[in-house]
């Protein structure tokens, strides 16, 4: 057996097994410290008025400039709304890099 079989075994045989559970028990804590931080950075004052959250999500840039040009998002209630939103669902998934002002409507 050649040393580069031995390697294609290994690498296959990697690829089939289950995920790592430490893998997945970091993969899971990071979800979560992400859904704290834009949940924290939603909160209306000071950070949710200007649409820090949404970029930390990852938004077009026209979001924060809307957030802004509203007053804080319509005085602070679409922050509010977002900070809810956020605590509220246990995956954040459809809330990163979503482009729309409104990012829990469907």
């Amino acid at each position: 057996m050649k040393k580069s079989d031995t390697a294609n075994f290994c690498i296959e045989e990697l690829t089939d097994k289950r995920p790592n559970p430490i893998f997945q028990l970091l993969r899971d804590k990071h979800k979560k410290n992400k859904k704290i931080t834009a949940a924290i950075l939603a909160f209306p004052f000071p950070f949710g008025m200007v649409g820090l959250h949404r970029i930390y999500l990852g938004t077009a840039p026209h979001v924060p400039v809307i957030y802004i040009g509203s007053v804080g998002g319509v005085f602070g209630l679409l922050p509010l709304i977002d900070f809810f939103a956020l605590l509220a669902k246990k995956d954040i998934d459809p809330y990163i890099e979503n482009k729309k002002v409104f990012m829990w409507v469907n």
